[in-house]
């Protein structure tokens, strides 16, 4: 989906990115965003969490997709959270797969990972969250299995946040 252009710079600003949170480097972090040319305050950062920040690839042509890049944190590590999603991703039976945002591709060493983008919903139907509670119940941690979680792309509600363990 992306070009080898694209990948290689993934690859290259998300690696100094995460090394750079690793030494607290706020300066350099924010110099690689600008260099990605990513306008956190322009709304291209579209989430954050302990281990991975999410960004709109709007900028580079993908209004459907965004990227997960990783930052280091002592116990959700981003590049072990996008590990353990795309190995779901490419493990999970097509019942499974109904209930998860699609992995599209990651780069080596999962500094960074491309899903596809869904918009925030308002409300959840309690029988699509049971439903899923069912068929996720071994794979998705209980705590991620909220609304926050959830998005709606193609009319569809999907999980788009399921990289960390449940043990």
């Amino acid at each position: 989906m992306l070009n080898k252009t694209t990948r290689r710079q993934f690859t290259n600003y998300a690696q100094e990115y995460y090394t750079a949170k690793e030494q607290e480097d706020t300066e350099r972090t924010q110099e690689i965003v600008k260099e990605w040319g990513f306008d956190t305050l322009g709304g291209d950062c579209i989430g954050s969490g302990s281990g991975r920040v999410v960004f709109d690839l709007d900028i580079c042509g993908h209004p459907d997709l965004c990227v997960k890049i990783a930052i280091p944190h002592p116990q959700w590590d981003g590049q072990q959270q996008n590990s353990r999603e795309v190995s779901i991703w490419n493990t999970v039976s097509e019942i499974q797969r109904d209930y998860l945002v699609e992995v599209v591709e990651s780069g080596p060493d999962n500094y960074w990972m491309v899903m596809k983008k869904g918009q925030s919903i308002d409300n959840l139907p309690y029988n699509w969250l049971q439903d899923a509670k069912y068929h996720l119940r071994e794979i998705v941690w209980k705590k991620d299995i909220s609304e926050d979680n959830i998005v709606k792309i193609d009319g569809k509600y999907k999980f788009c946040d399921y990289g960390v363990s449940p043990q």
